[in-house]
């Protein structure tokens, strides 16, 4: 059985402040569908040693992506921080960094 859902991908841009603080901020967002997997226990293991907590594993349409590092699904922002394309479908692996207090 396949799970259906939608994924905004997010494209960020670093900026500076008045003080010279770097800043980053959102340029464009998209919202696509996609089928909704699981973490493996091996996909689990390789994020943690790569500073991840794997999340989410989202298949979409290898066209509507476009290379976005950040996503929100079901109203949770995550990093995009492992992707894997085969044929017209790309894996879009979804974590947050470990000790990250921004989510």
């Amino acid at each position: 059985m396949n799970n259906y859902g939608e994924v905004t991908l997010i494209v960020k841009s670093k900026t500076n402040d008045s003080i010279g603080q770097e800043i980053e901020t959102t340029v464009s967002t998209k919202t696509i569908q996609c089928t909704v997997g699981s973490i493996t226990r091996g996909e689990w293991t390789k994020a943690r040693q790569g500073g991840y907590e794997a999340e989410v594993m989202l298949t979409v349409f290898s066209a509507s992506y476009s290379g976005e590092s950040r996503a929100t699904y079901c109203g949770k922002t995550f990093d995009i921080y492992r992707t894997f394309q085969s044929g017209d479908s790309t894996e879009l692996y979804l974590g947050t960094r470990i000790g990250d207090l921004n989510g």
